[in-house]
Formats: C-alpha cells, structure tokens, sequence
C-alpha cells in the first residue's frame, strides 16, 4: 500500500475512534435517526445508465490541488444543472482537504442524494454521515474487516443509507459478495502506486453481480471514457478530477452527457 494511504487510514481510524468515544452508539443512532429525510442514493443511479456522480474535492493524494477554494454549494448547484444524478463529497481533511461542513452545506443546495466519500472505521462515523445529510457512504473492502463490515453495514440499514460498496480487484468482490450489497463499485487505482488502470473496470465488469447497481470508480475524465464503462455494463460513474477541473461543470456535464447514446 502507498504510505500516504496509510497515513491517511491510520489518522482516519483514529478520528473514528474518537467520535466513538465522545458519546454511546445508541446516542449516535437515536440522532442518525432522527434525522431529515434524503433522497435515495440507489434509486437515483436505477435509471437509464449512465448515472453521473459527481463529486466534490478540493484536492488528492495523487494529483495534489484540483480547485483551491471551491464553493460546495455552488458545485452541488452546477451538478444538478448539469445532469449529475449524484454528488459524492469528500471530507476526508489532510489529502482531500474536505470537511463534514462540505457536505451539510451541498444538500440545501440541491435535491440530488450526497455520498460521503471518506475512509470511516466507526460506526459513530456512519451515523455522523446521516445526520450531515448523506445519503449514502462509502465502504471500502479492503480496508475492513468481516466484523466491522457486518458493524459498518448494520449501522447504515439502521440509519437508513445506502452503502457503495468500493473493490479494487477479484479478491475483495469475492470478499463482498457475502453481504450481497446493492450498489458496488470497481476503483480502478492501485493503491501501492496510485496509479489508475482503466483495464481493471474491463476485467472485473463480468464479474460484478447482477443483481447490484454498479459503478466505475476513478480514471473516467471524458465522453469516450463514459461510453466505455456503460458499454461494459456499469451503470454509473463518478467522476471527480475532469469535473473538479472543468471551469463550468454544468456544461462540462451536459456535453458529457448528451454524447453518449441512449440518453
């Protein structure tokens, strides 16, 4: 694994466990219940592929600044105009540079569900997610184990979000495939290099159940790029680095959008 990875996962482990300690889980859950009503993260990405997640961050590990400074309400309003039928948001705070704060202030700004795109190890985090207004959170495989995925998944049924279930490669669907989770995505960057490798969305299409929204992660930054995964059979993409970039993402989106057939 790249050591900047681990860096980040250790730190983020530790955030989680401290936000467990500060107060019960069943206080967490009572709050996380409580909670306003959101938008469906699954039914938004049911339709007509593709479904477009766009998502909002300030910068990477691998690319360093995207869009210093950027505005989450002006983006998640851009999105939505652009034919985006998801936004994820980073808030993961060293490498992404986000805030949780990023993503309470992009739901009033738009009626499309929010994916916290972070690395969460507590299930005190999960519930932090549906009280800022997620829809929807990110598990990656890899990073869990069968213990805290069964927590992890749990957590989220209770709460009411849906999980993007997140591999990287045949062991971590195997891996996955005993929760049977509805939506999964194949990240296509290896995280020894950082490197993307779009052939992994290629390989591992086949493989993905059936029955289970699917989503191409990473390495998507054009319309032939797009094309390429609804060919293969994901029925969404998210993209991150080409929208963050793009001077105007509504239409950057719309473009997009509007060149691939079937839409």
């Amino acid at each position: 694994m790249h050591p900047r990875i681990r860096s980040i996962l250790k730190a983020r482990r530790e955030a989680g466990e401290r936000l467990a300690a500060d107060k019960p889980l069943s206080l967490w859950l009572e709050e996380a219940k409580a909670a306003p009503k959101v938008p469906s993260f699954a039914a938004a990405l049911a339709g007509p592929p593709p479904a477009v997640i766009a998502e909002i961050k300030r910068a990477s590990p691998s690319a360093g600044d995207l869009r210093a400074g950027a505005d989450p309400l002006r983006l998640a309003r851009a999105y939505e105009a652009g034919g985006a039928r998801a936004i994820s948001v980073l808030t993961e705070p060293t490498a992404f540079r986000g805030t949780l704060d990023d993503l309470t202030a992009g739901g009033p700004a738009t009626r499309l569900p929010l994916l916290r795109k972070d690395f969460l190890f507590s299930e005190a985090q999960v519930c932090e997610a549906r009280i800022a207004g997620a829809s929807a959170v990110l598990l990656i495989v890899r990073f869990l184990s069968d213990a805290e995925i069964d927590a992890f998944k749990e957590t989220a049924d209770a709460v009411g979000l849906d999980i993007l279930c997140e591999v990287h490669d045949e062991e971590d669907l195997d891996r996955a495939s005993r929760w049977r989770f509805p939506i999964v995505g194949v990240n296509c960057r290896d995280l020894r290099t950082m490197a993307v490798d779009p052939g992994v969305h290629e390989r591992m299409a086949s493989l993905l159940p059936t029955k289970s929204l699917t989503v191409a992660e990473s390495g998507i930054k054009d319309a032939e790029g797009l094309r390429e995964a609804v060919e293969m059979g994901y029925d969404a993409a998210l993209m991150g680095e080409a929208v963050m970039r793009h001077s105007d993402p509504s239409s950057f989106l719309r473009d997009l959008l509007g060149s691939v057939p079937g839409l």
